[in-house]
């Protein structure tokens, strides 16, 4: 469903993939002002270390890199021997986010041609209002995600949240995350906030496969998980100008 505005705080693209020995030590020019270009910012590098501890009998295995990094107004992006990210502050619309992605991918995708194995899509969306009651979310949030805080919001709440992961029969993975999360934790919430976090990625193993195809599965799954997890007040809400 389409609505006039919403409450997203950030929408988040990852792709990984097998270790780039390239990209490692340095970044193709193409690329670099691609990401610039698209993210309207400069790219910055940053010394990465990475230690995994594979053999308790055998000292660390420390591998250094280098991670791209760039913060614009609206965007943050990063990318490194092993993934790509792009996280929107302010998001327009699915078509602007996903041409992004979309041209930086297939550049990656031809300039690298990594073994990509998992591509991400996350949607937080911070439901906050500047007036009401803390609590009070009837008729906006599914009353089943909000009970189980509601029986102890007389204690001092400082911060309720919930977790569900889920798998369908599409091989797409979901993690949700929802509650109040309280802006202000440690202290005793205050603010009419709640959090609706959907977290949904595919294994991307076919080298045949559109990355625009991937990012609609993804988007379609998140949007049906965002609708059972809202009622009509919100939908009315998000619809007023």
């Amino acid at each position: 469903m389409s609505y006039k505005k919403n409450f997203l705080d950030k929408v988040i693209f990852q792709v990984n993939y097998d270790r780039v020995d390239l990209l490692t030590t340095s970044i193709n020019d193409q690329i670099k002002l691609t990401i610039e270009k698209s993210l309207n910012g400069s790219i910055v590098a940053a010394n990465n270390v990475n230690i995994n501890f594979t053999n308790v009998e055998q000292p660390p295995e420390i591998q250094k890199s280098i991670k791209w990094t760039l913060n614009s107004k609206d965007y943050n992006g990063s990318i490194a021997h092993d993934m790509f990210q792009v996280t929107a502050r302010k998001y327009v619309n699915h078509q602007l986010f996903h041409d992004i992605i979309k041209e930086i991918f297939e550049q990656i995708r031809t300039i690298y041609n990594p073994k990509f194995t998992r591509t991400a899509l996350r949607y937080i969306n911070k439901i906050n209002f500047p007036s009401g009651d803390t609590f009070d979310f009837n008729n906006l949030i599914n009353e089943r995600l909000i009970q189980p805080t509601i029986e102890y919001k007389d204690e001092g709440v400082c911060r309720s949240m919930g977790n569900i992961y889920l798998s369908d029969a599409n091989d797409i993975k979901t993690r949700i995350i929802y509650g109040f999360f309280n802006s202000d934790f440690p202290n005793i919430m205050a603010r009419r906030e709640f959090i609706l976090d959907f977290d949904c990625s595919l294994v991307f193993n076919k080298s045949s496969d559109r990355i625009e195809d991937v990012l609609i599965k993804l988007r379609n799954k998140a949007n049906i998980f965002f609708e059972k997890s809202i009622l009509p007040g919100l939908r009315t809400e998000m619809n007023n100008n």
